[in-house]
């Protein structure tokens, strides 16, 4: 577990916290299934991505067994392409999105208002604004380079972004793999991204930021919901896919984060409902599923 400074890095500068496993590259659609090993090589991808310095983002992808071959970035919103070293014409592309790094995006996060979507239902107004700054450049890299198969994916603001570009792109095959996301749409979007990819949301502990925007219930098709089959991960590196239990509600968190500061002499640490959503905690939690998971096989 990292020290304290370092977990306000891994908050707030998840570039700074860098640590990654080289793991074999073997990243599979798999059928309809949740692959832990595609999730933590994804994860460490979505990890990576916050990395300004070109030359340094590559070297770690290499590091991870990924070419970033492709990459665009605008007011900080950022994708990267990434292939395989040794990849055959059935090696998906994954597209991965960067999350929040800027005043301007939370500008964007905060704008939760609901907009009408081409492809269907309405989603998160600032989600959208920010996906519309980077779909010409996707659109302008997948006609130059075409793919049959794609994932995308992104951590926080990146996983709303994978989705919207998952729902907009029109390539076959395409699954989605989201880390730490909030809400991105309304039922309505939900269900046309479900009829055309697959979603694995994946939400380590009490990550509040997956509770974000509130859903509403009582709004029906005006509520912000997930799209997607839930995998929770825990610390102690068990992993569960059964039924959406519902996390605590964002006024419960808040009690509990209140409860943290109060108990706390200083805020040295964030509190739990914050720290769970650093990327690097993403990466070495499902690190420790994978090989909890090796060693029972």
């Amino acid at each position: 577990m990292p020290d304290a400074p370092q977990d306000w890095d891994c908050l707030l500068r998840p570039e700074k916290v860098v640590e990654l496993t080289p793991v074999a590259p073997d990243i599979a659609l798999g059928g309809d299934g949740f692959c832990l090993h595609t999730a933590l090589q994804l994860a460490q991808l979505s990890h990576l991505v916050y990395v300004r310095d070109v030359n340094q983002r590559r070297q770690l992808a290499c590091d991870a067994g990924m070419v970033e071959t492709a990459a665009f970035s605008k007011w900080e919103l950022h994708w990267s392409r990434f292939e395989i070293d040794n990849e055959t014409p059935d090696t998906p592309t994954v597209l991965c999105f960067r999350g929040s790094c800027d005043l301007r995006h939370w500008v964007l996060n905060v704008s939760a208002l609901l907009a009408d979507w081409p492809r269907g239902g309405k989603v998160h107004f600032g989600f959208q604004q920010a996906y519309r700054k980077l779909k010409q450049s996707l659109l302008n890299e997948l006609t130059e380079r075409p793919t049959t198969t794609l994932i995308t994916t992104g951590h926080s603001l990146g996983a709303a972004l994978a989705q919207l570009a998952a729902s907009d792109l029109d390539i076959p095959c395409c699954c989605v793999y989201t880390f730490g996301s909030p809400r991105p749409g309304n039922g309505d979007f939900r269900d046309a991204l479900e009829a055309q990819s697959r979603v694995h949301r994946v939400v380590h502990g009490h990550d509040f930021v997956t509770q974000l925007p509130q859903h509403w219930k009582q709004l029906n098709q005006l509520a912000f919901v997930h799209p997607g089959q839930p995998v929770r991960i825990s610390s102690d590196g068990t992993f569960d896919q059964s039924a959406d239990v519902p996390l605590p509600t964002p006024e419960q968190m808040l009690l509990q984060s209140l409860a943290a500061i109060k108990s706390t002499p200083s805020l040295s640490r964030p509190v739990p409902a914050l720290l769970d959503h650093a990327p690097a905690h993403y990466v070495r939690v499902l690190r420790e599923c994978l090989h909890t998971q090796e060693k029972q096989r």
